[in-house]
Parts: structure tokens; C-alpha cells; sequence
């Protein structure tokens, strides 16, 4: 890291380290732990702020009423526990789906046992080509496919849609699609004039 700098360096690096997991449940009694307190994957891909949000976002939701809230803390419990699993899976596929075997770090990567949820989103796309969806998480269907083909996972088969179109046709598609986008690329402003037009100090 040190090599990399491309100016003078000013400190000695500082080591972070954490340990991973979220609390069992999150809303227990009358406390619900939000943010650190309720748990902390790792920072690859910043989730932390992202599940302070979707945590504060369920408790109002679920906000109790004078009545026992009890169904209410399982559900939130529920939600904030596929809020987890979601963004662990998807970190994991970063690390576990790589073809590196040089260091102890990476040869345990790739030998782990992995949760049946991460499992069963892999299987599905390397056998059909499908993302496995869900309404929330954080990470979309881009997101997937970029750490897939990234980490080299080809699915082995196409959606039967694709098959009923001519090549032709699929060119033609892709090559339309390529088009929107650079043209909406040229006519977008610059990170730099959008922060001046809409939030200038």
C-alpha cells in the first residue's frame, strides 16, 4: 500500500480490526440495537450505513403501540435478519468464488463450508443465468452480475426467452441498448456542474 502512494506520507498506518456478526435479534423487550450495536459485517462494500438505515426505517414501520409489542419485535427481528444474511451472502461471494490459492487466507476462502442461502443463489445462476431477486436488499441485480462475471462465474445455460429471438435480433437489441446509453451518458453533466447547479455549499 505504502509503494502506491502518490504523495509523501504523513503517518504510520493504522490496522483496523472487528469482529464480525449481528445480535441474535435486534429488538428485544424494550431495546432495539441499531448500527454497531446491533452488528457489523466488514467494510468491502460500506453496508453499515445502508443497515442503520433499513433498521430505522422497520422500527418506525413497526413502531409499537400501547398494545404488547410482541409480533411486532418478531417481525422487525425477521426483516433485519434477511437484511443481514442478504449483504453477508453477497460479501462472501466476493472472497469465496475466486480462484486464488497462493496464501492459507485464500485456500480457507475456498475450502469454507457456505450458508444454503449463498448456495442456492450460486447454483441458480451458474445453472439458469438467473439473479435470485427479492424486493429489498441492498445489492440489485448489477451488482450481482458484476461480482459473478467478475469472479468468472459463466452461467451454463440462457434464459428460454433469449432463445427464441434470432441473433440477429439479439445484436441488434444489444447494439440499441449500447446506443441508449452512450447517449445518455454525453447528454449527462459532470459530477462537477451537478454539485454546482443542486448542492452548492
Amino acid at each position: 500500500m505504502l509503494a502506491d502512494l502518490e504523495a509523501p506520507q504523513i503517518s504510520e498506518p493504522k490496522r483496523l480490526r472487528f469482529r464480525t456478526g449481528q445480535r441474535e435479534n435486534a429488538w428485544v423487550k424494550n431495546c432495539v440495537a441499531i448500527g454497531l450495536s446491533g452488528g457489523f459485517l466488514e467494510p468491502l462494500e460500506s453496508t453499515g450505513i445502508y443497515l442503520i438505515q433499513e433498521a430505522i426505517t422497520n422500527f418506525i414501520e413497526l413502531f409499537p403501540s400501547h398494545q404488547d409489542s410482541k409480533i411486532a419485535r418478531r417481525e422487525y427481528n425477521r426483516i433485519m435478519n434477511l437484511e443481514f444474511e442478504r449483504v453477508r451472502d453477497f460479501l462472501l461471494l466476493h472472497y469465496v468464488a475466486t480462484t486464488r490459492a497462493d496464501t492459507a487466507f485464500w485456500r480457507h476462502l475456498t475450502s469454507m463450508d457456505l450458508p444454503d442461502s449463498l448456495v442456492h443463489k450460486m447454483d441458480l445462476f451458474k445453472s439458469t443465468g438467473r439473479v435470485a431477486t427479492y424486493e429489498t436488499g441492498a445489492f440489485k441485480l448489477p451488482s450481482w452480475l458484476s461480482v459473478y462475471y467478475g469472479q468468472n462465474i459463466i452461467p451454463e445455460n440462457s434464459a428460454p426467452l433469449t432463445q427464441t429471438l434470432s441473433p440477429d435480433t439479439l445484436e441488434n437489441i444489444l447494439k440499441e441498448t449500447k446506443s441508449k446509453i452512450s447517449y445518455a451518458v454525453k447528454t449527462m453533466p459532470s459530477h462537477e456542474t451537478f454539485l454546482d447547479q443542486h448542492c452548492r455549499a
